[in-house]
């Protein structure tokens, strides 16, 4: 492609160009996207859901000069900030072509932000040779007999939104596959399942919370999905029963495929092979990614073409090699002193969790006054002394619970990550 159409509003603008984008899935999103990137205009993919205070703060700290909203998104938030256009607005301007450049240092580059869980969210630049690389390795994992490769009749259906990096890089990199790719807008139950039936989808890329909706939610056996061969999941920690939940309620499902990356060292690093994953790993490095653990803290370090810098990186994720395959085991900034002892959340989470249904969901924090342990569970009130006697049974007395308080949700992420500083 020499050329992108993009509209002329842009071409009597400053450069360099930079483009925020808050909006809701959708194949123009994918166009712009590509279209910014061919002719060196920077974009940066926003959560629509942010409200005013959100909204400047995150243009802030992007320099952004340009606002692209969805047309379902609330105007009255964008008032007070100038260049805003909207998607509909967009495509009825006047367009112009814009040359592309052969020059990589000149093409565009896609501003994305962390996580936030365990703070405010980081700003990370992807350049377009760190993106191309990033297609190209997952392109040659699916050329490894062991990795599963899309087929030219599957029909691919993802809930990750495009702000999200994962969700974008996988959008793209299936698009490169040839496959139909299902795109969707927002969530919601009774569609997603509507849509996984009615368009025989044969692969989904999930993030856990959906995970588990199919494992255990009853809604699930009122549709047909039997069409259904392939699943990948990421973006946050999988509860491990859940796979073996998914496999059973699926028998004809082949392969359950764990997923895992970082936005700042690369979107995606491992993922398990053929087969249904057992939730205890996330399979081997990708080939170019390097992954090593530090020996004193655990910490998982990467180096790879497609992270932001390439060099050893530090993810902030505890882990382990057990068989050449990488083994999550929590997050350092997430490990709470209690008397001197560490003690990983991550691993009560799990404790209490193996109480059965009646614990649906929980997190662990440490108070920051009395440096009490709490956890904070969504399910049966009933069920706290069972929470407290599954911990003592369990786990040394240092990580033993102080407290157990019962909500009706956590705060989680669009991609299920537990945001701990808002407990």
């Amino acid at each position: 492609m020499e050329r992108a159409c993009l509209p002329t509003c842009f071409s009597s603008s400053t450069n360099p160009l930079r483009v925020a984008l808050f909006c809701t899935n959708s194949p123009e999103i994918i166009s712009i996207i590509v279209a910014a990137q061919l002719v060196g205009i920077t974009v940066i993919p926003l959560n629509p859901s942010y409200k005013k205070y959100e909204i400047s703060e995150y243009l802030l700290k992007s320099n952004a000069t340009h606002v692209i909203i969805s047309d379902d998104v609330e105007p009255e938030k964008f008032n007070d900030i100038p260049n805003v256009t909207t998607i509909s607005e967009l495509l009825n301007q006047e367009s112009g072509l814009f040359e592309a450049t052969d020059d990589p240092e000149q093409a565009g580059v896609i501003v994305f932000f962390s996580s936030g869980t365990t703070g405010p969210p980081k700003l990370f630049e992807y350049t377009q040779q760190q993106l191309t690389a990033q297609i190209d390795q997952i392109r040659a994992v699916q050329e490894d007999p062991t990795q599963f490769s899309p087929a030219q009749n599957d029909v691919c259906y993802g809930v990750l939104p495009f702000f999200h990096a994962g969700g974008l890089v996988t959008v793209l990199s299936m698009l490169f596959s040839g496959v139909t790719l299902i795109i969707n807008e927002r969530w919601s139950e009774q569609e997603f399942l509507a849509v996984c039936q009615n368009y025989r989808v044969s692969v989904l890329f999930l993030v856990p919370p959906v995970l588990h909706f199919l494992a255990v939610h009853p809604l699930v056996s009122s549709f047909d999905l039997t069409a259904l061969r392939t699943i990948f999941v990421g973006a946050a920690a999988s509860l491990p029963e859940d796979f073996g939940l998914v496999a059973r309620r699926f028998p004809g499902l082949e392969n359950l495929i764990q997923l895992y990356g970082t936005t700042e060292c690369g979107v995606l690093l491992c993922s398990t092979g053929r087969g249904i994953a057992t939730g205890k790993s996330v399979g081997k490095p990708y080939p170019l990614a390097e992954i090593k653990i530090e020996p004193k803290s655990n910490e998982i370090l990467v180096k790879s073409a497609t992270a932001v810098e390439e060099v050893w990186m530090e993810t902030g994720d505890l882990g382990s090699f057990i068989s050449d395959e990488l083994v999550i085991q929590g997050r350092s900034k997430e490990m709470i002193k209690v008397r001197g002892w560490q003690v990983n959340p991550t691993e009560l989470e799990e404790v209490i969790r193996s109480v059965g249904s009646s614990v649906q969901d929980c997190a662990v924090f440490q108070h920051p006054e009395s440096g009490q342990l709490i956890a904070k569970v969504i399910g049966e009130p009933a069920s706290r002394e069972q929470v407290f006697q599954v911990v003592k049974d369990n786990l040394a007395s240092y990580k033993h619970l102080d407290n157990v308080i019962f909500v009706t949700e956590l705060p989680r992420n669009p991609s299920g990550k537990l945001v701990r500083h808002l407990l």
